[in-house]
């Protein structure tokens, strides 16, 4: 039992020394999310409100279209912040059925759209950082599939 327990604790300081060779991180802030973004190609970028502590990120999509992103969970003893959500927004001439919104989220999995006002619709995802990711990475992964279900959500329930 008692090399059981060894062996278990070394597997998991090995573990943990290897998460933070590859650069596994918990939490991140608005300038190491910027960095991941234009690692991944991203270049139209602008930063608001990182002063004030509550920073948001915006992002040119072409076709007129911004994404921001908000950051949630700000951790002090991680130096950053846990959660990340991107959100895109836009305004149609009609009214959208909630029904037809409901529908389009339950074949979506990795964003989802809200209706507010009738005709102002959202679509957004969120990026859970605290598990512990290698940021890049999982910003690319996570841009590529807002991306996805963006022209998704265009063409499927905007009709653009």
């Amino acid at each position: 039992m008692r090399t059981l327990r060894r062996g278990l604790a070394v597997l998991l300081v090995f573990g943990f020394s290897a998460a933070l060779a590859a650069g596994v991180v918990y939490s991140a802030s608005a300038d190491q999310v910027v960095a991941a973004l234009k690692a991944n190609g991203y270049k139209k970028i602008t930063v608001s409100g990182a002063a004030a502590g509550s920073p948001v990120i915006s992002i040119d999509l072409g076709d007129g279209y911004l994404a921001e992103i908000s950051f949630y969970n700000d951790d002090k003893r991680r130096g950053g912040f846990e959660s990340l959500r991107i959100s895109a927004e836009t305004s149609v001439d009609w009214q959208i059925s909630t029904d037809d919104v409901n529908d389009w989220n339950a074949f979506n999995r990795y964003a989802k759209a809200y209706v507010q006002n009738g005709s102002d619709i959202t679509l957004a995802s969120d990026l859970d950082l605290s598990g512990g990711v290698v940021l890049k990475s999982a910003i690319g992964s996570f841009m590529k599939d807002f991306m996805e279900a963006f022209d998704a959500f265009q063409s499927e329930l905007i009709g653009q």
